[in-house]
């Protein structure tokens, strides 16, 4: 209490009012004290005056101070958020704000994890049947090749079968023509030697 009243005093003294006939005098009420404690409703205010002589160049100033230790003092009145808190109850939404966006960016890296895996794994798939689709196709246009250069082939023997056989069948055309023209010319000659 007497470091609180005597930095009060300071504070108080700090301001001095230039005049010679100024007076001050500190005035303390009674304190009373029970145990070698101070109590809360034990203690009376503490009132600060100042006496001025020359009333007529400055006024009279008589500030108030209230108990510390006293149930009205100016922690229990004054109860708007110190600039502290404000900033703290930012900081706290700041931080929480700031939690719930780092737990939904990793959310959301999990849902886009997965979306590239199973955009991966169908690319893979797709790959692999285009693959295979390909391989497919190109044998089975393989084997048509193969199955067609056989059947050329195939088809080119048979021509020259048939045009081999076909000049065969026009000589025996012709030697059977000429057969005929000899029976003939027989025939009519044993008609004449019947005459």
């Amino acid at each position: 209490m007497n470091n609180e009243i005597n930095i009060r005093q300071l504070l108080y003294y700090k301001k001095i009012i230039p005049h010679t006939q100024s007076q001050r005098s500190i005035t303390l009420m009674s304190h009373q004290f029970s145990q070698g404690r101070l109590s809360v409703h034990s203690q009376e205010d503490l009132r600060l005056s100042t006496n001025v002589t020359n009333s007529s160049i400055l006024p009279q100033i008589n500030l108030r101070y209230s108990s510390v230790h006293s149930q009205e003092s100016i922690k229990s009145h004054y109860n708007a958020p110190t600039p502290f808190t404000q900033i703290q109850c930012f900081i706290n939404k700041s931080q929480k704000t700031i939690s719930e966006l780092k737990y939904q960016t990793e959310q959301i890296k999990q849902e886009i994890s997965i979306i590239m895996e199973q955009h991966e794994q169908q690319i893979q798939e797709l790959q692999s049947q285009l693959i295979e689709g390909i391989q497919i196709k190109y044998k089975q246009l393989k084997d048509d090749n193969i199955n067609t250069i056989m059947e050329s082939y195939r088809l080119k023997k048979e021509v020259v079968r048939l045009i081999k056989s076909k000049s065969q069948m026009l000589e025996e055309v012709n030697i059977l023509k000429e057969r005929i023209t000899e029976l003939e010319s027989i025939l009519q000659s044993f008609k004449l030697d019947q005459k």
